[in-house]
């Protein structure tokens, strides 16, 4: 939320006291008559940040819906911000963007008479629509760091700087304007100007300009309802915030500036990532890579919408989606952190496969189990039986006749025929 300043300590030491005029002449101020009884306003059409300091509070809070303005209170807009305050007789002030009041007095007699509407505008713009005051003692009445206005029935507005210099435009009605013991008349669709210490300039028509109060929901070019073209009347004001559209940066109040906004008539909408028409905010996909946001890691990114590892990486730039040590390139399993290999290539990593080399053997059981030929190595020497010549390394190759039992390789059999032989001898 923007920073909001606080009210500026500026002494009303050089009053402008901006009177209005009733049919038939000036009317008189009179004081405040007993039986007179507090009134209240509400807060309408809020937009934005607006903030209210209760009376006898030192601090600043959100407005919530239905909150009551009295006596003493002060309220202060946000950037981009707007709100209206709408009196008891239903006159009406609305402060737009960066713009502090207090509110001064609340009054008026039991039977309806004796209206006081008093405000101060500390700084920044307001635009006020007075219901008319047909009791002349009453009075609608706004003081500035250099400047009073009072007016009956009139549509006025009036924009204070941040050195107190006070513009004072109007489009309904008649106004007087007095400061430094000098007074003008300001008519419809004229406007003057008071800097601190001096008196207020000749009037002049009502010019477009950004820095010159305006009525935006006029239909034509008087009152300083147009800006930017003198000939042109400014009567949009999408964001209701009493910036015509040709000067307020933000046409749609959504904070987003129209500069960076993609969608500046839209409050619900700024972004079209995909500039396909419709606003991230409504479209699914809003990347349009085919991949439903709900379902894309990067909703955004039109080249990635997966993160396998979660290392804020997507798959299409991790050299290892899986984050286990083995690029991809090498990773027959890329997406699965358990597994990189895939010996017998049966689509079951190796870590998981039961026999990796898929030659009937389990792992467990085989002595080579990433070999599909050879499962044994009956001498342990490293080579497995079906290549080694000789499987129980007893110097005889397998292929000579040694039947792998570790002795000589030589005929049992014969070796017994010898020794009957030899018996025969003895016997003759």
């Amino acid at each position: 939320m923007a920073k909001l300043n606080s009210f500026p300590m500026v002494a009303a030491t050089a009053l402008i006291i901006i009177t209005g005029l009733a049919i038939g002449g000036n009317f008189a101020f009179q004081t405040w008559r007993a039986g007179e009884v507090t009134q209240t306003a509400s807060l309408a059409d809020m937009v934005g940040v607006v903030e209210v300091q209760l009376s006898g509070s030192a601090s600043w809070q959100p407005v919530v819906s239905g909150v009551i303005v009295k006596p003493g209170d002060r309220i202060r807009t946000g950037s981009h911000s707007s709100v209206t305050l709408v009196f008891f007789d239903n006159s009406r002030t609305s402060l737009a963007a960066d713009t502090r009041i207090s509110v001064t007095q609340l009054s008026a007699r039991r039977d309806g008479g004796n209206k006081v509407i008093a405000l101060t505008q500390w700084m920044g713009q307001t635009v006020n629509r007075v219901e008319r005051l047909l009791d002349p003692a009453s009075r609608f009445e706004i003081e500035t760091p250099t400047a009073v206005t009072a007016v009956r029935g009139t549509e006025f507005t009036i924009q204070v700087d941040d050195n107190g210099a006070t513009r004072v435009a109007v489009t309904e009605g008649v106004v007087e304007v007095t400061a430094q013991e000098s007074t003008v008349k300001v008519e419809a669709g004229q406007s003057t100007t008071v800097q601190p210490g001096e008196p207020p300039s000749s009037v002049a028509p009502a010019v477009d300009s950004s820095d010159t109060p305006q009525s935006p929901d006029e239909s034509d070019d008087s009152g300083a309802t147009g800006q930017d073209d003198d000939d042109t009347a400014n009567t949009d004001d999408a964001s209701s915030d009493n910036l015509g559209d040709s000067v307020d940066n933000d046409r749609d109040n959504d904070s987003a500036p129209d500069t960076d906004d993609a969608f500046p008539d839209d409050p619900d909408e700024d972004t079209d990532s995909d500039n396909d028409g419709v606003g991230d905010n409504t479209d699914d996909d809003d990347d349009n890579d085919g991949a439903p946001d709900t379902d894309d890691a990067f909703p955004n990114d039109p080249d990635e919408d997966t993160d396998s590892d979660n290392d804020g990486v997507g798959d299409n730039a991790d050299d290892d989606d899986d984050n286990d040590g083995t690029p991809d390139t090498d990773d027959a399993f890329p997406n699965d952190p358990d597994e990189d290999t895939d010996s017998d290539n049966d689509g079951v990593g190796d870590n998981a496969d039961d026999d990796d080399d898929n030659d009937g053997t389990p792992d467990t059981d085989d002595a080579f189990p990433n070999d599909p030929d050879e499962d044994t190595d009956s001498d342990n020497d490293g080579v497995g039986d079906n290549a080694d010549n000789d499987d129980d390394n007893d110097g005889a190759s397998d292929g000579d006749g040694d039947d792998g039992d570790g002795d000589d390789g030589g005929d049992d059999d014969d070796d017994d025929d010898d020794d009957d032989d030899d018996d025969d001898d003895d016997d003759d």
